[in-house]
């Protein structure tokens, strides 16, 4: 309920959606979900060929600490 969307950027081919430091505390299979279907989402406009998310203003990190980098469709697992 606390996650929000601080702004976003379209430059280039990629979208970087900014959101607040609320996203980084979702649990882990909820945040996969969400962002999957933002990703997939995003991915249907014209000229989208990425998209990238920052929590707090920094890039998005896996649960190893490694920045999680542009995402397309093809990031997600789809059953």
């Amino acid at each position: 309920d606390s996650v929000r969307l601080e702004k976003y950027e379209h430059t280039g081919n990629l979208l970087y959606i900014y959101f607040n430091a609320a996203y980084s505390s979702m649990p882990v299979e909820e945040e996969i979900l969400c962002r999957g279907a933002i990703v997939c989402t995003m991915m249907q406009i014209s000229g989208v060929d990425g998209v990238l998310f920052y929590a707090d203003n920094q890039p998005l990190q896996d649960s190893n600490g490694k920045e999680v980098g542009i995402m397309t469709q093809d990031s997600f697992v789809d059953n």
